[in-house]
């Protein structure tokens, strides 16, 4: 089953560190992991896997530009494949991948992608 098949796609959102760096960890279903950072987006496994130091757990990861967050950004709210952050961006999960835009409006027409994430 594909990410994007499920309605309920995000169980539960929270906070956590990886490699010393605070992030904002979004558990999807099927125990993927979407961590976001002020710098960057990466898939994991499983939450158990995001300090193997080996990092097979690690799916796929993306930049964030630096113009966007300049702290951990924070969830205001989700509802199926559409992410909310405290200053208006939105990322918006699509059946090939997570996409980072300024705000809804953008993500509805897509314009102004700031990032993508494909999933595996």
């Amino acid at each position: 089953m594909s990410i994007a098949q499920d309605a309920e796609l995000i169980q539960e959102v929270k906070s956590g560190v990886i490699k010393g760096e605070a992030v904002t960890l979004i558990m999807l279903k099927g125990d993927k992991v979407l961590a976001v950072s002020h710098n960057a987006l990466a898939l994991y496994k499983n939450e158990a896997l995001l300090e193997d130091p080996l990092g097979s757990g690690l799916l796929s990861s993306a930049d964030v530009p630096s113009s966007v967050w300049k702290k951990k950004p924070e969830v205001v709210g989700y509802r199926s494949g559409l992410i909310e952050f405290e200053q208006g961006e939105v990322i918006f999960i699509t059946p090939a991948s997570f996409r980072l835009y300024p705000d809804k409006q953008s993500a509805l027409h897509n314009h102004h992608l700031l990032s993508e994430l494909p999933h595996q």
